[in-house]
């Protein structure tokens, strides 16, 4: 999984030398970073795999709010409305990333 700073930085790339000095022909190769989508791909998959986390905490958030108690719930509609909007900053992010 990549890191945070491999996806944020400033990509660039420099020629390697493959030249042999005791050779006469000379060969010049190119590495580079792979291409940008890589990372946004790499990000939306991150994205993807924390909002799946954060719907199984939902659902459990859900299935406790529904049980019988003599309090008043506004904690489980908060904790419920926290995750629904995490969910949905981290499709809308990987939607923006993708397009």
């Amino acid at each position: 999984m990549a890191s945070t700073s491999l996806l944020h930085s400033k990509r660039s790339h420099a020629a390697l030398s493959t030249e042999d000095p005791g050779n006469s022909s000379k060969v010049v190769a190119t590495v580079g970073l792979p291409p940008v989508w890589v990372d946004v791909s790499e990000e939306i998959a991150a994205n993807v795999q924390h909002a799946r986390a954060k719907m199984s905490e939902l659902g459990k958030a859900h299935a406790k709010a529904l049980m019988p108690w003599f309090g008043d719930g506004k904690e489980d509609e908060h904790h419920i409305e926290n995750h629904t909007s995490e969910i949905t900053n981290l499709l809308k992010r990987s939607e923006k990333r993708f397009w």
